[in-house]
C-alpha cells in the first residue's frame, strides 16, 4: 500500500508512486494506491475526524477492504515524507495486519556527525572556494552588506502557513523512538531510504543509528542511501535503482546492507 507524501494526488511525485507500483505489480506483488480524504479524487471527511486520526482511519479501511478483496492479513505500507511517518503511525496501531513499512526520507534529525561531514564536503568542494575566491559567496555578500549598513531581509517564517496534512506527522525524536521500538517488536520489517535531496538534514549513510542508538537499528533494519538522487526521485535511473533495492528487500535479500566509504576526516571521530 503506497500512501499519500503531503497533498500530492495517489500518483506521487513526478509519478513515484505509479512508477512503484507498476513495477512491484510487475514482479508479483499487489500494490494498491489511494488518496486520503480530502486528496486528489477523494472527497472530504463528513464525519468531522481530526485529520490525524482521519488518516489513520483511512489506512485501517483500506486495509479492510483488501483483506477483503484479496484475502490476505500481510501488508507492506510505503511512504514519502509525510508519507513515512502517516505509514509508521499506521503500522503502529495496525501492527497486526502491516508486516513491512518503507519510509523515503522520513522526519530524521541531525548528529554531530551529520556536521562534521558538512564541514568535510564544503571544504572538499571547489565551488565552494571558487566563490570564495571570486568573492561571489553569500557569506561575502552579507557581510559587504553590513559594512554599507544594509540590513538582511527578513523572512516571516509564521506567516508561511503548510498544508496541514505535512504538519500531523511525527516531530518528536522520542515519540519516533518509541513507535520505531513499538513496531519491531511486533514484528514489522523496517526498510528506509533516505536522498541527497534530504541533505540538510541527512548526510551519510549510518546517520540513522547515531540517531536512534537505543534501537540497535543496525541489526535488521535495511538502510538504502541515494546521496546523488532528488527527493521525489525525479531521474529515472534513481528510481530504477530504488524500485530494486526495494524489490531485493522485499524478497528477504540483505545483501545491500552493509558499511558505506567514510571520508578519512571523519573515520576516526567518536560521535
Amino acid at each position: 500500500m503506497i500512501l499519500n507524501a503531503g497533498v500530492v494526488r495517489k500518483s506521487g511525485p513526478n509519478n513515484l508512486n505509479s512508477f512503484l507500483a507498476r513495477r512491484f505489480a510487475e514482479n508479483g506483488y499487489t500494490a494498491f494506491r489511494f488518496d486520503f480524504a480530502g486528496v486528489g479524487d477523494s472527497p472530504n471527511r463528513q464525519d468531522r475526524l481530526p485529520l490525524k486520526e482521519g488518516v489513520l482511519q483511512d489506512i485501517t479501511e483500506c486495509l479492510d477492504v483488501l483483506e477483503g478483496l484479496c484475502g490476505t492479513r500481510e501488508f507492506v505500507l510505503l511512504g514519502l515524507c509525510s508519507g513515512a511517518d502517516n505509514g509508521l503511525r499506521a503500522a503502529r496501531v495496525e501492527a497486526g495486519r502491516v508486516v513491512g513499512l518503507v519510509m523515503l526520507d522520513p522526519t530524521v534529525f541531525r548528529t554531530k556527525r551529520w556536521y562534521l561531514v558538512k564541514v568535510w564536503k564544503r571544504a572538499a568542494s571547489i565551488d565552494f572556494w571558487k566563490s570564495l575566491v571570486l568573492l561571489r559567496h553569500r557569506w561575502i555578500g552579507l557581510m559587504r552588506d553590513r559594512v554599507r549598513g544594509r540590513e538582511p531581509v527578513a523572512c516571516d517564517l509564521a506567516r508561511l502557513e503548510e498544508p496541514e496534512l505535512y504538519t500531523i506527522g511525527l516531530q518528536d525524536r522520542r515519540e519516533i523512538s518509541e513507535c520505531l521500538r513499538e513496531v519491531r517488536e511486533r514484528g514489522v520489517r523496517l526498510c528506509f531510504a533516505f536522498t541527497g535531496g534530504w541533505s540538510e538534514i541527512y548526510n551519510y549513510r549510518t546517520q540513522l543509528f547515531h540517531v536512534y542508538p537505543e534501537l540497535h537499528l543496525k541489526e535488521d533494519a535495511e538502510v538504502l542511501f541515494f546521496p546523488e538522487a532528488s527527493h521525489t526521485f525525479m531521474s529515472d535511473a534513481h528510481r530504477e535503482a530504488l524500485a530494486s533495492a526495494l524489490l531485493r528487500w522485499l524478497e528477504g535479500d540483505h545483501s545491500q546492507r552493509l558499511e558505506p566509504e567514510v571520508p578519512p576526516a571523519i573515520r576516526a571521530v567518536s560521535v
